[in-house]
């Protein structure tokens, strides 16, 4: 199974993701390939410093939709049915897979990114399996 990482940005969005109550994920790079794999959320909270990053949300890919989105600024979408949304998300600021998920995806700017370093997913897989996700 893919593993993929999405980033939030609250402030870009307008809305958390508990605010949007869906299993879905807003970008502007290729969503293509990418169903049936497992995305992970984590949200940017506030300014730029000091902001704080929150694993928030985890789920199956059903549906890659490009070209789209009903978010302002972004063009395509990924959703699903199977999945999470953290009532109370979990801070994840400063934790060394972070950082290291943060060098990678060049500061987040890569948004949506396929990921297989082996500690990371181990992280989300943690986090999200204490709340009930498990793909």
């Amino acid at each position: 199974m893919n593993n993929f990482f999405v980033y939030h940005n609250e402030k870009k969005i307008g809305q958390s993701v508990l605010d949007l109550g869906n299993l879905e994920a807003f970008t502007n790079k290729n969503v293509s390939g990418s169903k049936n794999g497992v995305v992970w959320v984590v949200s940017g909270v506030g300014r730029r410093s000091p902001k704080k990053y929150y694993a928030s949300m985890a789920f199956v890919i059903d549906t890659e939709k490009t070209g789209s989105s009903p978010i302002a600024g972004f063009e395509n979408s990924i959703s699903g049915k199977k999945g999470i949304i953290l009532k109370k998300p979990i801070e994840v600021t400063g934790q060394p897979w972070l950082r290291e998920l943060n060098r990678t995806t060049a500061n987040f700017v890569n948004g949506f990114s396929k990921i297989s370093d082996p500690v990371i997913i181990s992280e989300f897989e943690n986090i999200f399996s204490r709340h009930g996700f498990k793909p």
